[in-house]
């Protein structure tokens, strides 16, 4: 995983931080080629310190990256562009919950719409929650771009 880039960034940081901070989002950006052009960007939607979310973040893109490598669309090896938000929930023990993974945005290409959430689906159930996490479930953005570079 020497190619993955992963980025803190805290919503809010203030001195003796000692928990989340309510309406604040910390974002782990977690990007890495998966192929041509193609990149994966995982933001945590959830109140949670990313220093809990970090690992189990990196496993979660190791897993969907290859799944959604293997549903590619040809298109986009021969360069299409485009992008796709998936927002999904994971609850603790890894299934994710109903109604599943959906759709928040998209450049219109429905092959790379089927192919972002075949690659969240297909590994499903994920790995359970770290015992350290609180809470019952984790929410997470998932942003497939196609052969497009993500502004971060």
């Amino acid at each position: 995983m020497g190619f993955l880039l992963a980025v803190i960034q805290f919503a809010a940081l203030t001195a003796g931080f000692a928990g989340p901070i309510p309406n604040q989002t910390e974002e782990i950006h977690l990007t890495g080629a998966t192929g041509p052009g193609m990149t994966l960007v995982i933001h945590v939607l959830s109140h949670t310190r990313p220093e809990k979310t970090e690992d189990y973040i990196k496993v979660l893109a190791a897993l969907i990256r290859p799944a959604w490598y293997a549903e590619m669309p040809e298109s986009a090896f021969r360069g299409k562009e485009g992008k796709v938000t998936i927002r999904f929930k994971v609850l603790r023990d890894g299934t994710l919950a109903s109604p599943g993974p959906t759709v928040e945005s998209s450049s219109g290409r429905k092959s790379f719409v089927t192919a972002a959430l075949d690659g969240i689906n297909h590994v499903a159930p994920l790995r359970p929650l770290p015992s350290g996490l609180k809470g019952k479930s984790l929410e997470i953005h998932a942003t497939f771009f196609y052969n497009e570079s993500p502004k971060m």
